[in-house]
C-alpha cells in the first residue's frame, strides 16, 4: 500500500475532512490510499472512482490533494465513496442527487441515515405512485376513446335509420 507524502502540519486544530471531525494530528497517522488501492477496495474501475470523486467535489466534498495535486483517500474518504455506492443503486437516484444525498449525511445535516433513506424511499414512493396514476390516466384515456368510438358507431347507424324514416315519409306523402 502506497502512502502519499503529506504537508507538515504542526496544529492540533480541529477541523472537518470530508465531513469528521478531524484532529491534524489524527490526519497525519492515518494512511492515504492512492487511486488504484481505493478503487480496488471500493471494487471499482479507477475511471469509475475519479468520476465520482468529482461529483463528490462538485456536491462540496473535499479530498485530500498532496503539493503536485495527486488525491489520496483516508478511510473516510472511502466510507463516503461507498455510501454514494449504496445510494446510487436506489431506484430513480441519480448520481447528483445520489451525491447531494451524500454530503448531506456526511455534513450531519441534522438528517440521521435514517431519514436520509426515507427521504429517498419517499421519492421512489412517490415516484412510483405517480407512474401508477400516470399507468391508470392512459387505461381511462384508452377506455374513453373506446367509448367515444362505440358512441360515433351508433350516432351513424341512429343517423342512416332516421335518414330511412324521413326517405320513406316523404315517399309517402308523395304517394297520397
Amino acid at each position: 500500500m502506497n502512502v502519499l507524502p503529506l504537508r507538515k502540519r504542526s496544529s492540533l486544530k480541529q477541523y472537518t475532512r470530508g465531513g469528521a471531525m478531524m484532529n491534524r494530528n489524527q490526519e497525519k497517522t492515518q494512511k492515504i490510499f492512492n487511486s488504484r488501492e481505493s478503487a480496488a477496495l471500493l471494487n471499482i474501475k479507477e475511471s469509475t472512482l475519479r468520476k465520482y470523486v468529482l461529483l463528490l467535489e462538485d456536491a462540496g466534498y473535499k479530498f485530500h490533494k498532496n503539493e503536485l495535486g495527486h488525491r489520496g483517500y483516508y478511510e473516510n474518504d472511502i466510507v463516503s465513496l461507498k455510501k454514494l455506492l449504496e445510494i446510487k443503486e436506489f431506484p430513480e437516484m441519480t448520481l447528483k442527487r445520489s451525491a447531494s444525498a451524500v454530503m448531506s449525511w456526511v455534513q450531519g445535516d441534522d438528517l440521521s441515515e435514517a431519514e436520509i433513506y426515507d427521504n429517498i424511499f419517499s421519492y421512489t414512493r412517490h415516484n412510483a405512485s405517480y407512474n401508477e396514476l400516470h399507468k391508470e390516466i392512459q387505461d381511462f384515456k384508452k377506455r374513453h376513446e373506446a367509448y367515444n368510438h362505440t358512441l360515433m358507431e351508433r350516432m351513424e347507424k341512429q343517423e342512416k335509420v332516421l335518414n330511412e324514416i324521413h326517405e320513406k315519409i316523404g315517399k309517402l306523402i308523395k304517394e297520397q
